[in-house]
């Protein structure tokens, strides 16, 4: 465990402090309910919020000035318990991976005669939603042809079948960029659906935990054809590792080692790779606004993003730093 630095407010000595435990790192409180935040669960209470009566009766906002000896036994009693329910969730995720979240999210620049949308990342898989501002993940793709900054072109550039994709890199199964993924799975397993839609749907469906009858209702897929796809992306083993992992820790680690409290096993392969994909895109978008310097950041919607620039920017494929997966992209300027 960290070195602990008890903030002020969280404080029954009216004081910051440092609990020293020897380590080389030290955090503080307000980091620890930013894991609580982001992984869905309660946060820790400064003593104004735990002695809320007691601020009300005295209309203070210097609880801890006024507490008794119990008040200070309780809270501190109460203190110890809640950072032991949260730095067990400290894993590497939140300095390596987390903070590119924010530095992106810090980048946007407000769009003409519109308000700059505010993020959280609290959902259950960590996709981000927006809670104020203006609501692009919301917003009708036709309304964000009429969407305007300065002078120069917007655009939306967005990753081709990104879940899929993010997967098999994670399994080894491919290692280039392909045209088609979904081609290629079919090739390569000669499933026998020639809807490409259907055949997205099914692969999509075994990807999110769906079994052989929900699937045969979606596509009509033959029982050899689902057990081949269930074996290429090797669906029984690893959910058998990941409840495994969640039984052993309490939560499951994405790909990029991010907790995510799982309630039931059925949604377990789900939540992995929804919460795995949230981040590459977070990282890959990042990437692609840092290095070049000329475009301007607006939004970020799931696996898309919008931006402008005054020239036209293409290219085929967005990498992320970490874990080097590049995935093919497609960009849509709204003035063509």
């Amino acid at each position: 465990m960290k070195n602990l630095i008890i903030n002020k407010e969280y404080s029954v000595f009216n004081k910051t402090y440092e609990i020293n435990l020897n380590a080389k790192e030290s955090v503080d409180i307000n980091y620890l309910n930013n894991i609580a935040e982001n992984i869905s669960i309660e946060k820790i209470k400064a003593i104004n919020d735990y002695f809320k009566n007691i601020s009300i009766a005295l209309k203070t906002n210097t609880v801890s000035l006024f507490l008794t000896d119990k008040n200070k036994k309780d809270y501190l009693n109460y203190l110890k318990q809640e950072i032991h329910n949260i730095v067990k969730y400290d894993t590497s995720y939140f300095q390596n991976v987390f903070p590119v979240r924010e530095a992106l999210l810090s980048k946007i620049k407000k769009l003409d005669n519109l308000d700059i949308p505010f993020y959280k990342h609290d959902s259950a898989t960590g996709r981000s939603k927006i809670v104020a501002g203006t609501n692009f993940l919301t917003m009708k793709k036709e309304n964000r042809k009429n969407l305007t900054y300065k002078n120069n072109k917007i655009a939306e550039v967005d990753f081709n079948s990104c879940e899929p994709y993010f997967y098999l890199l994670s399994k080894n199964k491919i290692n280039s960029i392909e045209t088609d993924i979904y081609d290629k799975i079919k090739k390569d397993l000669s499933i026998k659906i020639n809807d490409r839609k259907l055949l997205k749907q099914s692969i999509l469906s075994i990807l999110y935990g769906a079994g052989y009858e929900t699937i045969k209702r979606i596509s009509k897929i033959k029982k050899e054809d689902y057990d081949s796809l269930k074996d290429y992306f090797e669906i029984d083993s690893f959910e058998k590792k990941l409840i495994k992992e969640k039984n052993d820790l309490g939560y499951i680690l994405n790909f990029y080692n991010r907790p995510v409290i799982v309630k039931s096993d059925r949604s377990i392969l789900n939540y992995w790779v929804q919460s795995s994909v949230a981040d590459f895109c977070y990282l890959s978008f990042n990437e692609f606004v840092k290095k070049n310097k000329d475009i301007n950041f607006h939004a970020i919607i799931h696996d898309a993003i919008l931006f402008s620039s005054k020239e036209k920017i293409n290219i085929n494929y967005l990498i992320c730093p970490i874990s080097k997966f590049k995935i093919p992209v497609s960009f849509s300027y709204f003035d063509e």
